[in-house]
């Protein structure tokens, strides 16, 4: 992708989603926690359990004393929830001992159960400002690839190809727009082509038109 083409896209996606941000809690623990709960999960099942949630567990120290067969029950209705109940009951000890504090550094956030490095980035620069990666969610992988941005099979592969090409103060914001076009028009399944402003520089888009 020429860097023109990059120009272009972030200054499209910038004025068709003007107000694109995840919605996500301002405290960082809380920020951590929902983001471990949202993986493979609906964004509005995530923000509504993640409520009830932290209604009844207020705190890192609160949260690490909890059963995991009680915090089961308040999450249950997003995917992998045993296995997110143990993990975030895990964190919480963790953060409970340093005194509240959540990693501000890739490297102590990747030690945390569950965390992969979308979390982390998500984590870093909506909790801390800082610019060390760009978090690759679904949305991100999909559309990164059609546009012709990667070819990587893999999240780590897209994050690699993307930070060459998107200036760093663009890291953290990529997000947001890309989850806003992908919820928008760039669906996983039948994805609104005929209606996208990046169609003419969008390799899927060319390739299904002469199909």
């Amino acid at each position: 992708m020429r860097r023109k083409n990059i120009e272009q896209i972030l200054k499209l996606l910038h004025r068709h989603y003007p107000d694109a941000d995840i919605l996500l809690p301002k405290n960082r623990f809380r920020l951590l926690l929902s983001t471990i709960l949202s993986a493979q999960s609906r964004d509005k099942q995530t923000i509504a359990i993640s409520k009830k949630l932290f209604k009844r567990y207020k705190s890192a120290e609160a949260l690490s004393k909890a059963k995991q067969s009680d915090v089961e029950v308040i999450i249950r209705n997003i995917g992998l929830y045993k296995t997110k109940a143990k993990r975030i009951i895990e964190v919480s000890k963790i953060i409970a001992k340093n005194h509240g504090r959540v990693p501000d550094s890739m490297e102590e956030l990747l030690k945390l159960p569950g965390v992969g490095r979308k979390t982390a980035n998500i984590v870093l620069g909506k909790g801390f400002g800082k610019s060390h990666g760009i978090a690759v969610d679904t949305h991100v992988f999909r559309i990164s690839r059609r546009l012709g941005l990667s070819n990587a099979s893999t999240s780590y592969g897209v994050e690699k190809d993307l930070m060459k090409q998107i200036p760093k103060n663009y890291w953290v914001k990529f997000t947001d727009l890309m989850i806003a076009h992908g919820r928008k028009l760039c669906r996983s399944k039948k994805p609104l082509c005929n209606k996208c402003f990046l169609a003419e520089i969008c390799d899927y888009a060319r390739t299904n038109a002469k199909n």
